[in-house]
């Protein structure tokens, strides 16, 4: 008796136990018991803020003139001021 004939002896009939048949009853429940997804407040307010962003314009003349001293490398970054600025508090 070859390998492959034993194996599909043994595990034909353990496919027919494992399936399980499935009544209307149970697809009703699980129409019922759908997942949902609430979204919280401070989310939804995230979202309002952030489409608040990007839709303000950006100061356009001092963005430029800093990216054209970066790429020229005219650009001085003073370390110790932006420490400074970072450890203020608002």
């Amino acid at each position: 008796m070859k390998i492959n004939d034993l194996t599909t002896k043994i595990t034909k009939p353990l496919r027919k136990e494992n399936q399980q048949v499935k009544s209307p009853a149970s697809v009703e429940n699980k129409k019922q018991n759908s997942d949902s997804v609430e979204i919280s407040a401070k989310v939804k307010e995230v979202e309002n803020l952030v489409k608040i962003a990007l839709n303000t314009p950006v100061e356009g003349g001092r963005v430029n003139s800093i990216k054209e001293k970066i790429a020229s490398g005219e650009y001085i970054l003073d370390s110790k001021k932006l420490a400074e600025r970072m450890l203020q508090k608002d």
